[in-house]
């Protein structure tokens, strides 16, 4: 009989370890066609930033410790959880968690689903939809926090591809709706470039800022690419445009096999 065919149990010491994020270790028991499960553990008063799960549904039964759940629009549905208890997230759905105890949590996480890769007609239907949101905006006067804005960035591309998306943001005020319209701008062109060519997995974006620099950096664990032999796409080179325009300057750091990270960084003043 097929191997595949039996039951079989995997002990403590053969799970292997999962992707690593910070406050975060994942402990891999099952990877097969179509689902995921292992252990998680989260360091006390950890948050995540904001991510989807693409096209796999999630289930998360709390072991020990406490769990933290934020989604919806601004975060402003909160779910809190314990021991014993399950939480189901939906496929694509935008939320960030965290573990808002003193002790150490332990989950167990199921995630469901198949990869679906779809064109690069529906990334390019996203990103013009969002060109055109940014625009109107602009135009009306309306102005949303900055954190919204990339979380939206976030949903409408990410949903295009089966790739994992997540959002580190500081709280931060840039002080200038320019400079925060062209930090959401080089959001968008870097996430979809990275969605388009990187065919990686899980794609990380971050923005910070200190007393000088907004710094944006979008990193993909994907093929990579020789810097010295491979010239700049359209894309890349017009991140390197927009960000000297303003004063600032682009940094690509990649190689084969190794992903690439996209680091742009705008002077506040």
């Amino acid at each position: 009989m097929d191997r595949s065919e039996n039951v079989s149990r995997i002990r403590p010491e053969e799970r292997v370890e999962g992707d690593a994020t910070p406050g975060m270790t994942r402990e891999e028991a099952i990877s097969v066609e179509g689902m995921w499960a292992g252990l998680v553990k989260t360091d006390p008063h950890m948050i995540s930033g904001w991510h989807h799960h693409g096209e796999y549904e999630t289930s998360i039964y709390v072991i020990s410790g406490s769990l933290r759940m934020e989604s919806g629009p601004e975060g402003a549905t909160i779910v809190e959880a314990s021991a014993g208890d399950f939480l189901h997230v939906p496929k694509r759905a935008i939320h960030r968690e965290g573990n808002p105890g003193d002790t150490e949590s332990h989950l167990v996480v199921v995630r469901a689903g198949h990869l679906i890769r779809l064109g690069h007609g529906r990334l390019d239907a996203a990103v013009e939809t969002l060109r055109s949101y940014i625009f109107q905006l602009r135009s009306t006067g309306v102005h949303r926090q900055l954190d919204d804005r990339l979380q939206e960035i976030v949903s409408r591309l990410g949903s295009a591809y089966p790739t994992a998306v997540t959002l580190e943001l500081e709280t931060i005020a840039l002080g200038s709706d320019r400079l925060e319209d062209e930090v959401v701008k080089i959001v968008t062109e870097a996430l979809s470039n990275a969605l388009r060519h990187s065919a990686g997995t899980k794609i990380e974006v971050i923005v910070d800022a200190d007393e000088k620099w907004c710094r944006v950096v979008v990193r993909d664990d994907g093929a990579g690419f020789d810097p010295k032999t491979v010239s700049l796409g359209m894309g890349l080179a017009n991140l390197s445009a927009r960000a000297g325009t303003h004063g600032g300057s682009v940094e690509i750091s990649s190689e084969p096999g190794s992903g690439t990270t996209v680091e742009a960084k705008l002077p506040l003043t």
